[in-house]
């Protein structure tokens, strides 16, 4: 055993032997064909490796759990569906952490560049300036570039002489910067999806934002004559904030905080020791509390954690040019989603609008009648309207902004749902995807999308239509 902790005259560490048995073990699995296991540090400070099975969302602790988790029939189902959807030709060229897993760098990343010249011929707006966007904690201007296209198509059911033509499965098929002839005709949507890479503090404001007031140099000097002396510190004391800071951001692949602090920048400009910054313990009880909470953000549509350095993804209004969430702040802040929970969000609104234009509501054509009794009081201001309750396009999921231009702090976006409504979407958008896991339409390129049962088992005539193009777009540095 000593021997194997010794590389030359260097001693290596019983968990840097891990993570390297751990890595050979992942070489193996994926040379197998399961190119969505993945090796993930788990608990604080990242000092455990695990497996995760991207297709299940499992976490796997060693080989053997991961052996058997293979061999499971829950991982069957879920790889037999993945066989026509996510590991067919033209793989998504993402890896969000929930459902895609390839790196835009693989085998067929070269394919769009290939077709690039093509792409700019048949369609425009390859490349777009975003104004007024917030990023690294500062509003700036962002461009972007044209990844790629995905095809939402449908299966319909019934004919055309049926009223209620029911959707039976809606799809977005990845199509990459080919523009095949059979969609020429499709319409293009008037949103698209930016990709980002995630950082704790995309789209809002730096955790230390609210405690810079505290850390220029004359409060610290004040704290500092009160106390009468600079306090030792002792074992007992926390660690240092940015100390520990900068060791999750370098253990998690992220720039240090000695890079792109504000922290670091106060003390730089006044020649002073980082750590004198941050005098009391409250206050860095403070900071260490809105890390957790930058480190433990979920996705607002499935509540699952978003990770460093995975793919994350803004809705973009394509008409006005600006991000959705503009319409409802003027600081330039916005949400991010898994990529793959804001596609099967743009799918969801299609769903709802398509289905909700074959049927009109009686309430909507009928006279409105005279209320009796007491008449019910506005819910957080929102006017809760019978034929306000309809989705008429996509829009954020979480602040409900759909990027209308906006003239002045008074004419933000108001949203027009309740939470218990977009509650329900978000139910319904989660039980269509599992029921497209046990039975998903068999397309030629990779695909995600739902399955909408029907509980009739008579036999209609079904189409399959091709019905938007949806663009992709990638932020730059």
């Amino acid at each position: 055993m000593m021997e194997l902790m010794k590389f030359g005259s260097s001693q290596v560490s019983a968990s840097s032997l891990r993570e390297k048995a751990a890595k050979i073990t992942l070489q193996r699995v994926r040379a197998q064909g399961h190119k969505y296991v993945e090796l993930r540090e788990d608990g604080k400070n990242g000092k455990r490796f695990i497996f995760f099975c991207t297709l299940c969302l499992s976490p796997c602790y060693n080989e053997g759990t991961l052996s058997e988790h293979l061999k499971g029939n829950f991982h069957k189902e879920r790889y037999v569906a993945a066989k026509y959807t996510l590991l067919g030709r033209n793989p998504w060229p993402f890896n969000d952490g929930v459902l895609f897993f390839h790196d835009s760098s693989e085998e067929n990343g070269h394919l769009a560049d290939a077709n690039e010249e093509n792409m700019k011929v048949k369609v425009g707006k390859d490349e777009l300036i975003v104004p007024k966007v917030l990023r690294n904690a500062e509003i700036t201007d962002i461009e972007l570039k044209l990844i790629g296209l995905g095809e939402i198509g449908a299966r319909i059911v019934g004919d055309d002489n049926d009223v209620q033509k029911k959707i039976k499965r809606m799809w977005c098929a990845w199509l990459g910067k080919e523009n095949p002839q059979d969609v020429d005709e499709a319409t293009e949507h008037d949103f698209g999806i930016v990709v980002f890479t995630y950082n704790y503090n995309l789209g809002r404001k730096s955790i230390f934002d609210d405690c810079n007031s505290l850390l220029d140099r004359n409060n610290v000097l004040d704290m500092e004559i009160m106390e009468g002396r600079k306090r030792k510190r002792s074992f007992s004391d926390p660690g240092d904030v940015s100390e520990s800071l900068s060791h999750q951001y370098e253990s998690s692949g992220e720039d240090s905080l000695t890079s792109n602090s504000p922290l670091t920048d106060t003390a730089s400009d006044q020649g002073m020791d980082t750590r004198k910054l941050v005098p009391s313990k409250s206050l860095r009880r403070a900071l260490r509390q809105k890390q957790q909470l930058a480190a433990d953000k979920v996705c607002d549509i499935c509540q699952n954690k978003m990770l460093l350095g995975k793919d994350v993804a803004a809705l973009l209004n394509l008409k006005t040019g600006r991000l959705v969430c503009s319409s409802r702040n003027v600081n330039g802040a916005f949400h991010v989603f898994h990529l793959s929970c804001l596609v099967h969000w743009i799918l969801l609104c299609e769903f709802e609008i398509q289905t909700k234009q074959a049927i009109t509501p009686k309430e909507v054509t009928e006279p409105k009648r005279k209320p009796r009794g007491k008449p019910k009081k506005k819910r957080n201001g929102i006017e809760t309207r019978v034929d306000q309750d309809r989705i008429t396009s996509a829009f954020c999921p979480e602040c409900q902004g759909t990027g209308l231009d906006i003239k002045g702090v008074d004419q933000l976006e108001k949203p027009r749902f309740l939470l218990s409504e977009m509650f329900n979407h978000k139910i319904q958008l989660s039980d269509a995807r599992k029921a497209w896991i046990k039975s998903p339409e068999i397309l030629p390129n990779c695909s995600i999308g739902f399955h909408f049962p029907s509980p009739s088992e008579e036999t209609l005539e079904e189409t399959v239509q091709s019905q938007k193009l949806l663009r992709f777009y990638r932020a730059g540095a």
